[in-house]
């Protein structure tokens, strides 16, 4: 999984105090672009639900980014 990947990256990165760590876009999320799909499917409760808790992880995922710069 992606977040897998990015949660590494980062620890990786802070192990040799690196300030800044840097993804492609859409890397966490992968390559779903909600701009092409109809709209029916973006209003689908499902992919409701797979945008938010995506969200939340990337929420998250900043959150432990910060916890690792503030060490």
């Amino acid at each position: 999984m992606n977040l897998d990947t990015h949660k590494r990256v980062i620890r990786e990165a802070a192990d040799v105090d690196c300030e800044l760590a840097v993804f492609p876009e859409m890397s966490l999320t992968g390559y779903l672009d909600p701009g092409t799909l109809s709209c029916s499917i973006r209003q689908h409760p499902l992919y409701m639900l797979l945008a938010r808790q995506m969200m939340a992880k990337s929420i998250r995922l900043l959150a432990n980014t910060m916890h690792l710069k503030a060490r």
